[in-house]
């Protein structure tokens, strides 16, 4: 269920594959099916940025998207399995995809999916507080947080994420890797349309200058190991 204000909501009935819409507060309800190729996927969580631009993900593991309001859906991600997925977006631009094995990360409004991370246990539910902090809930009572400046994390197990500070940054920025015997890769930086915008010499991690970039919000990869993480970098 995904309520955009009193009048505009959507509910998903998963058992009859359908996608119900109303526009007077539930007064009156429309339905839709999630279809490709003469197959109907069965829905299982919804989200709208707007009236007309929304997100559902369905046990399949497609991701559709409708820019009509829910009158018609598009395949626009295959994530390969979604038994348990969810759909997030915190910001117009940032959002979360979680399968019960694994979450994505998009900057660019669900046009790419990055950063994916595995979970030890099968994952149930996922809720963010705003764009900064988040958490994902589990079987055996696994708990994952997301920070500023971290990846997912699996609190149970203590593993650490690479820490991206100070974030947000004016002059410079530090990477910081967990694991003594963990050697950086490579550092790249990229604009929210994914254009590179440099790469940084790996030696350079804990004094990485961005004096010179523009004001505003950068997503950096960093490859560590055999780890890959792409994290929001914002410049004062």
């Amino acid at each position: 269920m995904f309520w955009l204000d009193e009048e505009t909501g959507w509910i998903i009935d998963a058992l009859n594959k359908k996608i119900l819409f109303t526009e007077d507060g539930g007064g009156n309800w429309d339905m839709s099916e999630l279809v490709e190729e003469l197959y109907t996927y069965q829905p299982v969580s919804i989200y709208f940025l707007d009236d007309q631009t929304g997100f559902a993900s369905t046990s399949e593991g497609v991701l559709f998207k409708t820019t009509d309001g829910g009158v018609t859906w598009q395949p626009h991600h295959d994530f390969g399995g979604g038994m348990y997925s969810q759909i997030i977006f915190t910001t117009a631009t940032e959002g979360w995809y979680r399968s019960s094995a694994s979450v994505y990360h998009t900057f660019d409004a669900g046009n790419t999916w990055v950063n994916q991370q595995s979970f030890p246990k099968s994952s149930r539910d996922m809720f963010f507080l705003d764009e900064q902090y988040g958490w994902i809930g589990g079987l055996n009572g696994m708990i994952a947080n997301h920070e500023p400046g971290m990846s997912v994390d699996d609190q149970r197990s203590e593993v650490k994420a690479i820490a991206i500070y100070p974030n947000p940054a004016k002059d410079f920025v530090s990477v910081k890797i967990p694991g003594e015997n963990t050697t950086v890769r490579k550092i790249s930086i990229y604009n929210l349309n994914g254009q590179l915008i440099r790469n940084i010499p790996p030696d350079q991690a804990e004094n990485i200058n961005v004096s010179d970039l523009d004001a505003g919000t950068y997503v950096i990869e960093i490859r560590a190991g055999s780890l890959g993480y792409f994290e929001k970098l914002i410049k004062q």
